[in-house]
């Protein structure tokens, strides 16, 4: 992600937020939505492969968590490549 792309935080609240980025769900969780090239979601990728592993330990959840990002972000990858080459 290049730094000029990234919206200017706000802050209200004692809360950070990024205009057009965050919007708050009805059951009142943030939900942040981004737009990542190819290259971001395979430096995601290689950031969360990395962190399992060298998993240390703790709640199990987190470590569930990240495999689901990772299948995630594996996933979005497969749609980047075959979805730009037409192959649809």
């Amino acid at each position: 992600m290049r730094a000029s792309s990234i919206a200017r935080p706000t802050h209200l609240n004692d809360q950070v937020y990024f205009p057009g980025l965050m919007t708050t769900q009805d059951n009142g969780d943030l939900r942040i939505d981004l737009s990542l090239s190819p290259a971001d979601l395979r430096l995601l990728l290689d950031a969360v492969s990395y962190q399992l592993e060298r998993w240390p330990g703790g709640e199990p959840y987190q470590q569930e968590d990240l495999h689901t990002m990772q299948t995630l972000l594996q996933a979005a990858i497969l749609e980047a490549n075959f979805g730009s080459t037409g192959g649809r």
